[in-house]
């Protein structure tokens, strides 16, 4: 499967029972989260939406919908799309 286009990624619904329910879409979240180096705890409603989105494959979600196993190259494949939509921002913060 090809990479969607990184504005596709952009416009990706969040979760509205997250925390992130201040944002309705994944641009909305990027253009104010922070991203420290070494912390990447900001890019899991990102791996929400990828999935849910069906952009990312190979994940196993529990019945009350949360990750119960999240493989290396599905992480790897939502890092590249996450990495690519940051980039179309103008790059990270």
């Amino acid at each position: 499967m090809a990479d969607p286009d990184p504005q596709c990624v952009l416009a990706l619904p969040l979760d509205p029972g997250d925390a992130t329910a201040a944002y309705s879409t994944v641009r909305g979240y990027l253009e104010h989260v922070s991203r420290a180096p070494g912390d990447d705890g900001w890019r899991w409603p990102l791996y929400v939406a990828l999935v849910t989105a069906d952009l990312v494959r190979g994940v196993t979600v529990g019945d009350d919908g949360t990750f119960e196993s999240f493989p290396g190259s599905a992480q790897a494949a939502a890092d590249r799309l996450i990495d690519e939509a940051v980039k179309t921002l103008g790059g990270a913060k």
